[in-house]
């Protein structure tokens, strides 16, 4: 027997039963099509990503170690943003084969520094999106450090002389620098100028060599020297900066542009917040660097200016 529901409510309480039984429909559809959009937003994520590292910036260190760091760096990023679940780091011996594996799309992050960046832009299908501080500073400069019992007036004082030069990740820009003071000057060859070059990895070394007349002449960063001023005031009685280039920057870490837009937007939150993670300070002290910052593109104006001015002497001679 069929029983009406009109012979114990009222029309209009019928309608309102219908009404409320809609908006529950309706909220539950809604509750689902956002349930259904989170699955699909995480299913866009990779559950694998790449990190590339060109082998200058870990000049100094054994692959293990630097690998091990990157490796650390690496899954904290991973591990607290996204959901990826393997993270893989590949070290590069040569430029050819970070952009061959760019150009397949095999990393999403790559390691290298400013000059490898700059003299490959056009090859490289990355944009640089943070930098590392040294004492907290952005930028460093490039000192030409000589006696001060042998005091310079020029550049052509430095003939037959012998010159040690910081190497290890700076290495690159110290030597851009030294080949462009000699170009201004008209030497073609700096290894006919000078007696002889040395390359010193370890910055003390570099500096001491000058100080204990192993070396007429060195090519530092400022943070090395002032460094080793602070250890050791006397050595300021003994040497000095000739020269000086400033506001460089060396490190640069960059995104692929071909990046999961939403793996790019969870890097770029967590980025900014690296500082403060607890074990940063390892990664850190492994790279002689104290912190990390978001990179604005005219940073890089006195960098890109050394290399400009380089290739511009260098076509006239």
């Amino acid at each position: 027997m069929k029983m009406s529901l009109s012979k114990y409510i009222s029309l209009k309480e019928a309608l309102l039963l219908r009404s409320y039984f809609s908006k529950i429909n309706l909220l539950n559809a809604l509750l689902l099509i956002l349930f259904n959009n989170t699955i699909i937003a995480q299913d866009l994520l990779p559950t694998e990503s790449n990190f590339g590292i060109t082998q200058e910036m870990y000049s100094g260190l054994n692959n293990r170690d630097a690998k091990a760091g990157i490796e650390i760096w690496a899954k904290m990023i991973y591990e607290n943003y996204t959901n990826i679940k393997k993270s893989n780091v590949i070290i590069y011996e040569n430029m050819e084969s970070l952009i061959k594996s760019i150009n397949n799309n095999e990393l999403d992050i790559v390691f290298l520094n400013s000059l490898q960046f700059i003299q490959n832009k056009d090859e490289l299908k990355i944009q640089p999106y943070f930098g590392t501080t040294v004492n907290k500073e952005k930028k460093y400069s490039i000192y030409l450090i000589s006696k001060n019992k042998q005091p310079i007036k020029k550049f052509d004082e430095l003939k037959n002389t012998i010159i040690t030069i910081q190497a290890g990740r700076y290495k690159m820009l110290n030597e851009l620098w030294l080949d462009l003071l000699c170009l201004e000057n008209r030497i073609n060859d700096k290894t006919k100028f000078f007696k002889k070059i040395v390359f010193e990895e370890n910055p003390s070394k570099t500096i001491f060599s000058v100080f204990f007349d192993k070396s007429d002449f060195c090519i530092a960063t400022n943070f090395s020297y002032d460094l080793m001023m602070e250890m050791n005031p006397q050595i300021s009685k003994k040497i000095s900066v000739f020269k000086k280039r400033e506001n460089l920057i060396n490190d640069l870490f960059c995104f692929v542009n071909s990046m999961n837009p939403n793996l790019k937007s969870n890097l770029l939150d967590f980025g900014q917040t690296l500082d403060k993670q607890p074990k940063m300070e390892q990664v850190y002290k492994m790279f002689k660097i104290d912190g990390s910052y978001l990179l604005e593109e005219h940073y890089l104006d006195s960098t890109l200016m050394l290399w400009q001015e380089y290739n511009k002497i260098k076509k006239v001679n």
